[in-house]
């Protein structure tokens, strides 16, 4: 069974498999990588960043890590596993957790280097909707560097999703309370009741605005990066009025890790706010 734990980058484990990627890269590179250079290490954990190792039936196998570029941008990095164990869809579950907490981190845009001997690399990632992209940042000088670039809200299915309030005023103060934990603000407003509500570099926003019509009752779900967050807008939406319709807790009917909190807002609506990843 492979499980897939975050670790300290300069635990011995992180550090094991970090030389075996680098004894590796020095056969494949002999040309370009000296026989005597030094053993590369890791910087100590930073915030924005995340590392990972790959367990198989406790051994551990492989590794990868988010690095932070800049506010939107991260960039993968150390993808490696024990060439004993490829094959075994190792590689493509670490880049799919890499993914999930690059999403957690509010990364919008993902980039990755690899090098043009690994073709296994370069197919992995291309099958994953990874897309070529000139070289960037330390890369640039690099004759060997094969560089790719993967927008994370490609698979959004909504823009934005707009809907009638009886009480413009009430509406728009409620659901900036409740929905502030999740990083949640005004967008744009415009004339004379509407509003346009995002979280920061959002890929959908929720658009209200008043009218005369008793709206239907809709169930509106918002994304949540961690529990705490789903805990934080239980409180806000109640302190904002709203009425409870489930705490915060697991909704192991739906999957195991289904994490949420439900309330009743404004004009009846339900909402709630769910995570979906296992507890760190």
């Amino acid at each position: 069974m492979v499980a897939i734990e975050p670790v300290d980058p300069r635990s011995a484990v992180a550090l094991a498999l970090l030389k075996e990627a680098a004894l590796e890269a020095g056969a494949l590179y002999p040309d370009l990588i000296p026989a005597d250079a030094p053993l590369p290490t890791n910087p100590p954990a930073q915030e924005g960043s995340a590392y990972f190792v790959a367990f198989l039936d406790g051994t551990s196998v492989g590794c990868g890590a988010v690095r932070r570029l800049d506010e939107t941008t991260a960039e993968i990095r150390r993808m490696y596993v024990l060439s004993s164990q490829r094959r075994l869809g190792i590689a493509r579950a670490l880049l799919q957790r890499l993914e999930r907490a690059a999403k957690e981190l509010r990364y919008t845009v993902l980039r990755l280097e690899t090098g043009n001997r690994q073709r296994a690399a370069m197919a992995l990632y291309e099958s994953c909707g990874y897309t070529r992209i000139p070289p960037f940042g330390e890369h640039l000088n690099d004759p060997t560097s094969i560089c790719y670039e993967k927008l994370m809200q490609e698979n959004i299915m909504f823009d934005h999703v707009k809907f009638g309030v009886s009480d413009y005023a009430a509406s728009k103060a409620f659901f900036l309370k409740a929905l502030k934990p999740l990083g949640v603000t005004v967008a744009t407003e415009w004339p004379p009741k509407g509003v346009e509500l995002s979280a920061p570099q959002g890929g959908c926003s929720l658009c209200l605005f008043e009218t005369k019509e008793k709206p239907a009752h809709l169930h509106l779900a918002f994304t949540a990066a961690n529990r705490g967050q789903v805990e934080a807008f239980y409180r806000a939406a109640l302190e904002a009025g709203a009425r409870d319709n489930g705490p915060p807790g697991l909704r192991p009917q739906y999957h195991a890790n289904y994490y949420a909190a439900f309330v009743i807002g404004p004009d009846g609506h339900n909402l709630e706010a769910g995570c979906h990843q296992a507890e760190a």
